[in-house]
């Protein structure tokens, strides 16, 4: 359409059309107008967006409603077609599939209209208005206690247990995808998929029970109890730098002597013995590290109701302890009290340094918990005072690497801008994270990446920590693009005109999702690495957590078609499969090692499927468990076995910023925030 910009009188126009002025008007609303539910002239710009200097853009499909009677007699006539056309399919598919597959296929035919094989602006009219690719979802369970309602947002890992579950079926199981109605709430109902991998566990949270207070330390190890505290200081401690770790020693002792002459404080008391219990999760063979969690959790309620800085921070060593023992909501409620606290005391308005390093321990701490759990974040950057440029700490280091997590965590709660913004955005961040990388050499000497064998300490603590969420940011900001990816092969889109997307094509698509797989594969690298040292790491830097998120990305890309994408992913899953059994059988842990294995048992019965389709084998040598990529059977075979439920009509040519945009991700990656801009530019 053409723009124009003079005014045209009433009586000289059409509705459609004017001769005179060649101008062509949309029968639509642009999206502003849409907004602000008001009349549109359907100009490009409309008025009402020239005389606002807004944007002005319109939908590139137009939603067909229907009434009731009309809508009813269209099925009516429609039902024979329909079921004749299912007859036709069902006796070609019995002429080319062996019967030992036909039931793993079956699945209801849908109904459509008369016109759902034609496009309609590009889009078929059989497509749903969104389509739930990336999802909140809720999480319910019946416990003796009540009822327990959970809700995860699209970036946490619980969000692509439905994709998980589409695109590797249990054997036997229909493939259901994510196709919410468009007049429901967005937040979906995960509790299939969650029960399909056996991972109640995780998502709620194998909350803890309470256990009564115990008076004294009598029944626990006065040496076992040291290991801990020492193995605290040693892998969580230079996280926390408003730790006085002088004072903290000294109130271990106080805490375990006979003499009753010195009498620490609730809160003193409570970063004593959450440091040992945090310090001695890890330790397997640790006695009394049960003792040390229970006791911990029971001193919790001790400080509900005080404020000041030091609860504040007991509050916080609270939370992540909770992180690290495998309950990240009780974790997030900490947080949250650990935060309101703060805003409580002052503690984000005062100006000493003690005060500060609080503030930045709980900006960073609630970036990466609200991050892999979908939560909003309470805590603004505005809420504390960013580090200097000249400051070369780890701490300084950290907290914008934190900053860089959070804008791309704001992009799964923006709206929608079409896909070509979207990479555009993506891209911006991601070189965010390149500049980052490159300055943190140059200012602490620390190499993400790089070899372990030289450090130790504080210096290989940061390293590890560092690492990990350089990579999990990496991973989560181009997750969506992998996700979307596999859905336009399930539906048989091959190639997208770029023209029709401003020069968006599947290429640029699938080096999106590379970004995503490759950080997937250094988060197992990055662990096997320190698991290699033989340093007893194993329990200490929530190896876990990171190889969850690495681990259902690298099974989602081991079933697409692509090479470019597949490429190593099936031998990356059985490296992650091997760590995660070293971190022993606990939960977090035990689950996400059972759900591993599934993955692994349904991608080769889903390889073996299509090797028995098409007729190959296995070569000599290969187990079931090898490599999907070394199996003897064509790439194309994989798209008919996911796309028995593609929508009838759809059009291979169609739009990626149409898709897109109907697209129910809760996201969109929005322009560049300038007030993070401004933060960042001093750092």
């Amino acid at each position: 359409m053409s723009a124009s910009t003079t005014p045209i009188t009433r009586d000289c126009m059409s509705v459609d059309f004017i001769a005179s002025r060649k101008i062509l008007k949309n029968p639509k609303a642009c999206e502003e107008c849409r907004r602000r539910k008001q009349k549109c002239d359907g100009r490009t710009p409309c008025g009402d967006c020239r005389n606002r200097d807004s944007q002005c853009t319109y939908r590139s499909y137009i939603r067909n409603r229907g009434s009731k009677a009309r809508s009813a007699q269209q099925h009516t006539s429609t039902t024979a077609d329909v079921v004749g056309q299912s007859n036709n399919i069902a006796q070609s598919s019995h002429a080319s599939v062996p019967s030992s597959h036909l039931s793993a296929q079956a699945s209801p035919v849908p109904v459509v209209d008369d016109n759902a094989s034609k496009p309609s602006n590009g889009l078929p009219q059989s497509m749903p208005s969104r389509l739930a690719i990336f999802n909140n979802i809720r999480a319910t369970q019946e416990t003796t206690q009540g009822r327990t309602e959970l809700f995860y947002g699209a970036s946490s890992p619980f969000s692509v247990l439905q994709h998980l579950d589409a695109h590797l079926p249990m054997r036997g199981d229909p493939a259901i995808y994510p196709n919410p109605n468009p007049d429901v709430e967005e937040v979906q109902d995960g509790d299939r998929s969650i029960r399909s991998y056996n991972y109640q566990n995780i998502v709620f949270d194998h909350l803890p029970v309470h256990a009564p207070p115990l008076d004294a330390f009598d029944a626990t190890s006065y040496s076992s109890a040291k290991i801990a505290l020492r193995n605290f200081l040693v892998t969580a401690a230079p996280r926390l730098p408003f730790l006085e770790v002088n004072n903290l020693c000294a109130n271990f002792e106080r805490l375990y002597t006979a003499a009753q002459s010195y009498t620490l404080s609730t809160a003193d008391k409570v970063l004593v013995i959450a440091a040992i219990a945090w310090g001695g999760f890890g330790l397997t063979d640790l006695p009394h590290r049960q003792l040390f969690i229970a006791q911990a959790r029971a001193e919790a309620a001790n400080i509900m109701y005080d404020i000041n800085t030091k609860t504040v921070q007991a509050t916080l060593l609270l939370s992540q302890l909770e992180f690290e023992a495998g309950s990240p909501n009780v974790c997030y409620l900490h947080l949250g009290g650990a935060i309101r606290k703060a805003f409580a005391a002052g503690v984000h308005r005062s100006n000493t340094a003690n005060a500060q390093q609080t503030m930045w321990a709980l900006y960073c701490n609630e970036s990466l918990t609200c991050f892999l759990l979908g939560k909003k974040c309470s805590l603004m950057d505005t809420d504390i005072s960013f580090p200097r440029l000249q400051d070369s700490s780890h701490d300084a280091s950290f907290v914008r690497l934190c900053a860089i997590a959070r804008s791309a965590h704001r992009i799964y709660h923006q709206d929608d801008k079409g896909v070509t913004a979207d990479l555009a955005a993506a891209d911006a961040v991601h070189a965010q994270l390149r500049t980052f990388s490159s300055e943190l050499i140059s200012k602490t000497g620390l190499n993400i990446g790089g070899p372990l064998y030289a450090l130790t300490g504080e210096g290989l603590a940061w390293h590890i920590i560092i690492s990990y969420v350089f990579y999990v940011t990496k991973l989560l900001l181009f997750r969506p693009f992998l996700l979307l990816a596999l859905e336009l092969k399930r539906r048989r889109v091959h190639s997208i005109l770029s023209e029709r997307n401003g020069g968006v094509e599947i290429a640029v698509l699938i080096s999106a999702a590379v970004h995503s797989i490759d950080a997937a594969k250094a988060i197992v690298n990055l662990c096997d690495s320190l698991f290699s040292l033989g340093i007893a790491v194993e329990g200490a830097y929530f190896h876990g957590f990171y190889l969850e998120s690495a681990v259902f990305v690298l099974a989602l890309a081991a079933v697409h078609p692509s090479s470019t994408l597949s490429s190593g992913c099936f031998e990356k899953l059985h490296t992650a499969l091997r760590l995660l059994r070293r971190l022993g059988t606990n939960e977090p842990v035990r689950s996400v090692t059972a759900a591993v294995e599934q993955m692994i048992e349904r991608i080769s019965a889903l390889a073996g499927q299509l090797g028995a389709i098409t007729g190959g084998n296995v070569g000599d040598g290969q187990s079931s468990t090898s490599s999907v990529s070394l199996l003897k059977f064509p790439l194309e075979t994989l798209a008919p076995l996911q796309d028995t439920l593609t929508p009838v009509g759809w059009d291979p040519e169609l739009s990626l910023d149409d898709l897109w945009s109907i697209m129910d991700w809760n996201v969109g990656f929005p322009e560049a925030n300038p007030n993070l801009s401004t933060s960042m530019a001093g750092m």
